[in-house]
């Protein structure tokens, strides 16, 4: 089964830091691409809806696993569609961001997604999870920080210390190890 991989940056973030990941899965024969939408201006539910749109522009047979950052991981959660097969949410606030919710006065310049990262994310998902949690410091039991990004349908969890938030991140090669061994355990394992 051919298999698409769509990676989904964050708030304020952009595609750029994908590519090395990118590049890396176009290598190991995926077909490999990263949505970019406008963060600032969109709410989770809009960036779902244009990345419905970008599926059916830019995926033709192919099984999708999505793999989202940070707020790009509630993006994939809530993006339903027949083709997708799996999501892998990476550093993303499945529980709502302890984070966010302290500077909700910030939405004046993030906009409405960073009042949405506040809440809980209360869909049902039906494909498989991955969850890849972080924390800012070695050793660190990251409990607020972990306990926040871990869906409770996750079939797959890795953490990774001394990763600090930021788009950067997917850049990591310990970060890019880590989703090339979700995927690989999602298709082995999950996916049939």
């Amino acid at each position: 089964m051919p298999i698409h991989i769509i990676t989904i940056h964050g708030l304020g973030g952009s595609p750029y830091p994908h590519y090395p990941l990118i590049e890396e899965l176009k290598r190991e024969r995926y077909n490999s691409d990263t949505f970019e939408y406008n963060s600032m201006s969109l709410s989770l539910n809009e960036a779902s809806n244009l990345l419905i749109d970008f599926i059916e522009k830019k995926v033709s047979d192919d099984k999708i696993i999505l793999v989202g950052h940070s707020a790009g991981g509630r993006i994939a959660l809530l993006t339903n569609h027949v083709k997708i097969v799996g999501v892998i949410t990476v550093s993303s606030p499945i529980q709502g961001s302890y984070f966010a919710a302290r500077f909700r006065f910030a939405s004046i310049y993030f906009g409405p997604m960073l009042l949405e990262l506040c809440e809980k994310h209360s869909e049902d998902i039906t494909v498989p999870i991955a969850t890849i949690t972080t924390s800012y410091f070695n050793n660190f039991d990251g409990r607020v920080w972990k306990e926040e990004m871990i869906h409770k349908n996750s079939c797959f969890e890795r953490h990774i210390d001394n990763s600090f938030h930021s788009g950067n991140q997917m850049k990591d090669l310990r970060m890019i190890i880590a989703i090339k061994e979700a995927i690989s355990y999602l298709l082995q394992t999950v996916i049939k």
